[in-house]
């Protein structure tokens, strides 16, 4: 559970069993006391299935063929196909929905040390396009960042 120095209630949110967002609060959900400070982390876990740390820009699998990616893209994704593999080249992590670590794009993701989260429940509609985030495979979980 992520912690905040000077904070002494973290509420945890859930969406579809999913842990996505906590709210850390100084003050008692309850009781409403405290100063009114309040910050969302906002998180989403699934299963890493390599290893690595990436941060870039989200995109849908259906947007990364087109030309005006950004170098540094996030490739979310319902399942993991063999056609990511002509993508390969311009995305700096994979996050899927669906996927295990045996499937044949997750083999050739892991042999070219694309960091790879999948179980990522309702990645597609909770990260949206253009939002920027971090990947960490070893722990699978992704940081939204803005």
């Amino acid at each position: 559970m992520p912690t905040c120095p000077n904070s002494n209630f973290v509420i945890e949110v859930n969406v579809h069993g999913n842990p996505c967002d906590c709210i850390v609060s100084d003050t008692d959900p309850i009781e409403g006391t405290g100063p009114a400070f309040m910050t969302v982390l906002r998180t989403l876990h699934g299963h890493g299935i390599s290893s690595g740390i990436a941060t870039g820009v989200v995109r849908h699998g259906h947007s990364v063929g087109q030309e005006s990616a950004p170098a540094d893209v996030i490739l979310v994704t319902r399942c993991l196909e063999p056609d990511l593999i002509n993508c390969i080249s311009i995305v700096n992590a994979v996050i899927s929905e669906k996927g295990g670590a045996l499937c044949h794009a997750a083999i050739i993701l892991r042999d070219f040390q694309i960091p790879v989260v999948v179980g990522v429940d309702d990645a597609l509609s909770l990260l949206k396009e253009n939002t920027r985030v971090t990947v960490d495979a070893d722990n699978g979980q992704i940081t939204i960042l803005e």
